[in-house]
């Protein structure tokens, strides 16, 4: 409920960044060691975590991929698609 309450931020520290890349890559490695071939589930796109993960932490996906774009070109050309 908190977490509902609370605006996202209007700025986006290289932490915020840090915090969004590292949770992407750690669930993208979780969902990639917990998928199920079998399974008629897909699993979700990077784009589809970098969202979740930029929502849990109230952070403007779209200020989080500026900052990105100037430190990681070939992150950020992937997770703009």
């Amino acid at each position: 409920l908190f977490l509902l309450c609370t605006p996202q931020k209007e700025e986006v520290t290289e932490l915020d960044v840090s915090r969004v890349i590292t949770r992407l890559s750690t669930i993208r490695i979780v969902e990639s060691l917990e998928f199920d071939a079998t399974s008629k589930k897909e699993s979700r796109t990077d784009k589809q975590i970098f969202l979740d993960v930029c929502n849990i932490l109230r952070l403007k996906p779209d200020l989080v991929l500026e900052k990105i774009q100037k430190s990681d070109t070939n992150l950020y050309k992937h997770l703009a698609n």
